[in-house]
């Protein structure tokens, strides 16, 4: 009768491969994950350009094709991260205000 062995299974999910591969399971869970998407897409619009009749063709299927398309949605997922980043430069700018505050409190209490 085969056994199951506990420590093994735990072994095995406790491992990085797994920790790594859970994390990156899910699209869109990080920047990293945007901007490889965002260089895949880009390396295959490349080859397209590349592969046109001419040059001005190539150019135009690029910048059509690549790099409008790649801004927008460069822009649109990177929404969250700009918002969280200004909403965290703004609590900044408020806690130093307010230490500022008590500290020029303490000064004329003196």
């Amino acid at each position: 009768m085969l056994q199951h062995n506990k420590n093994a299974w735990k072994m095995h999910h406790n491992s990085p491969s797994i920790a790594m591969l859970s994390h990156w399971s899910c699209p869109f869970t990080g920047l990293r994950t945007l901007y490889i998407v965002a260089i895949a897409y880009v390396y295959v619009i490349f080859m397209i350009a590349v592969t046109d009749k001419s040059i001005v063709g190539g150019i135009i299927t690029f910048v059509l094709l690549g790099v409008f398309p790649l801004a927008i949605f460069l822009w649109v997922f990177g929404t969250p991260s700009r918002r969280r980043g200004r909403r965290a430069k703004i609590a900044a700018e408020r806690e130093a205000a307010e230490k500022q505050a008590i500290h020029d409190d303490t000064k004329l209490d003196q």
